[in-house]
């Protein structure tokens, strides 16, 4: 099986522990059949992607299959997760162990952050292999708006045709992080990419590679005709998006569980990583439609005096990716009606850490 890696509070309590290791069939036959759904369609998609691109018709068509299995599989593994913990390969057997690691790893930040604390247990347990956790620490630092520590993670640049290594930390020394987590050299990594690792080009081009891994679409007011208007932006927004009977003022956020879904969600995804001089608000626009879809996301930053201040991109960024991953957006009802709208959340910032959440 070969993972394709391209870019296009906590969980405390990890239930009841098996105690003694005695291998659990049925548990690890359940796995089995997830980790095959997890990787039909990738299987699928590579061979589509080589023969007919990525715009075809027919590589859309898996992507979106995928997307639905992913999440029936993600649900499957919550369950498994927050009932057993983390099992080992005694347990659950290679295929059951990795099904779990490949579910997380092809989750959402939200799910990552959740399990963290219970893999971190995993692996100092010698429950889950250094490599693998080496994997999704990559990962969640890229969607928290940090550099990764391995250069595991990569992207694809559509005109040149290329493959390379999004933002890393400190690369000089990247390959001593690797060894110690049992990876290989990132210049045999790459090579088994076709594509040859040059240190000192990476480093020339690496602001660059910032730039594009990051791009924040920041709410600009200038360019809107009216309070609740977001002026449609090629580089952010999604064509497709449509807003009709959607009201431009205010409305107050609806989403399926209130105000406590809201903070449940931030409270389990959201982590802190040592941004102590972050202090504000990040508030987050967007529009939700009468299909319940939200679209068109904004960031804004201020300080506590309101003036524009730019955050430390793993508070904000991750924040504005959290938003995006949020799945129980609801449209406003009225008379048996459905509308759509334009809401916001504000997130007061306190030495990096979300303190509360309006409205």
């Amino acid at each position: 099986m070969k993972e394709r890696l391209f870019l296009c509070c906590f969980l405390l309590f990890a239930g009841p522990s098996f105690g003694q290791s005695i291998f659990n069939d049925t548990l690890s036959k359940q796995l089995d059949s997830i980790l095959g759904d997890d990787q039909k369609y990738r299987e699928e998609l590579e061979s589509v992607e080589n023969r007919d691109g990525t715009e075809s018709q027919a590589y859309i068509s898996i992507m979106k299959k995928m997307s639905t299995q992913d999440s029936i599989n993600e649900i499957k593994v919550s369950g498994i997760l927050d009932k057993y913990g983390w099992p080992g390969t005694d347990i659950v057997g290679e295929n059951g162990n990795s099904a779990l690691w490949f579910v997380i790893q092809h989750s959402d930040l939200h799910m990552m952050a959740k399990y963290l604390p219970m893999m971190k247990e995993a692996l100092k347990n010698k429950k889950l292999e250094a490599s693998r956790f080496a994997l999704l620490e990559d990962r969640m630092a890229l969607w928290q708006g940090r550099k990764q520590i391995y250069g595991s993670q990569l992207s694809w640049n559509m005109k040149t045709k290329e493959t390379f290594i999004l933002p890393l930390d400190d690369p000089d020394n990247v390959d001593k992080r690797r060894a110690s987590a049992g990876l290989p050299p990132l210049a045999d990594y790459m090579a088994s990419m076709n594509t040859k690792w040059d240190l000192e080009q990476y480093k020339k081009q690496l602001p660059a590679l910032e730039a594009y891994t990051w791009s924040i679409p920041y709410y600009d007011p200038t360019l809107c005709d009216d309070v609740g208007d977001i002026a449609f932006d090629e580089r952010y927004d999604n064509g497709a998006f449509k807003t009709p009977d959607t009201f431009k003022v205010f409305v107050k956020p609806r989403y399926k569980g209130g105000k406590p879904a809201i903070s449940a969600f931030f409270k389990e995804g959201y982590i802190n990583n040592n941004a102590g001089d972050a202090n504000g608000y990040v508030t987050v626009h967007l529009f939700v439609n009468n299909q319940g879809k939200p679209g068109k996301f904004r960031l804004e930053t201020m300080d506590f005096q309101y003036q524009p201040v730019k955050f430390d991109r793993s508070v904000s960024f991750q924040i504005l990716r959290l938003i995006w991953e949020m799945k129980g957006w609801e449209p406003l009802v009225y008379k048996d009606k459905s509308f759509g709208y334009y809401c916001y959340l504000n997130f007061k910032i306190i030495n990096g850490q979300i303190s509360c959440i309006t409205p």
